[in-house]
């Protein structure tokens, strides 16, 4: 659905725009998934503390983003 200023509904979705909606969650939260896996490994890998350090944090704020994204994505959707 859209809605215009003033809260009345003035289009509504087809049910193709209702499928893709939760198709593009899952593959954004997969992404998203991947990444920190990525660094979490590189942390593990990383030679020095400094480098495990930075790999760790980057994992951190990548999971605080990603969390923070479905949280939005499914208020969006609620609406």
């Amino acid at each position: 659905m859209h809605y215009d200023l003033e809260g009345n509904t003035d289009r509504w979705g087809s049910k193709t725009e209702s499928l893709i909606f939760p198709i593009s969650i899952l593959l954004i939260t997969l992404f998203w998934h991947l990444l920190i896996r990525l660094f979490e490994k590189k942390s593990i890998k990383a030679e020095t503390e400094k480098e495990q350090m930075e790999a760790r944090s980057s994992a951190k704020v990548l999971c605080v983003v990603g969390i923070s994204q479905a949280v939005m994505a499914k208020r969006e959707k609620a609406q």
